[in-house]
């Protein structure tokens, strides 16, 4: 399962069919964007990500705000909306995701400054795998020739010693 996180930053205004073209190229199964808005470009960019195969969105955009800053997942399955008791307050910063796929996840997306974790539905197991999965502060920033940023996930975890 190819799973895609990207900060498309200010809803991604001029650069948004850049950004679904991109996307398309990946052919991602789930796609979480952060900085996502209930501006046009950001609706172009949603109904790109359907004509693409990720017809399943949800987002915490606020029509009434369209400059703010929100987030959209996107998925080739249906996603189903997980509420937490204790939820923060600003609820346009946080969604927290079940992915209905043939592999069943659950992702929590605080954006656009939060990690993205991604979990199996199913109990994992060995809790070492949670304790020890990649942080952003695990990962290393990197920049690309033509100067655009991203992340480099260092993958695996350690060892289990359950």
């Amino acid at each position: 399962m190819r799973v895609v996180a990207w900060n498309i930053r200010a809803g991604g205004g001029v650069r948004a069919d850049a950004i679904a073209r991109q996307l398309a190229r990946w052919q991602p199964d789930v796609v979480a964007l952060s900085e996502f808005r209930a501006t046009p470009p950001s609706a172009r960019l949603a109904a790109r990500l359907v004509a693409s195969g990720l017809a399943h969105q949800l987002t915490t955009c606020d029509p009434r705000t369209l400059q703010r800053n929100a987030l959209l997942m996107a998925s080739r399955w249906p996603l189903r909306r997980i509420g937490l008791r204790a939820a923060p307050a600003d609820r346009c910063r946080w969604l927290l995701v079940a992915v209905d796929a043939p592999l069943p996840l659950v992702l929590g997306f605080p954006g656009p400054t939060g990690a993205l974790p991604v979990l199996p539905a199913a109990p994992l197991p060995c809790p070492s795998v949670v304790e020890h999965a990649p942080t952003p502060a695990a990962n290393e920033r990197t920049r690309s020739a033509r100067g655009e940023e991203g992340v480099r996930i260092r993958r695996g975890v350690p060892e289990c010693r359950c």
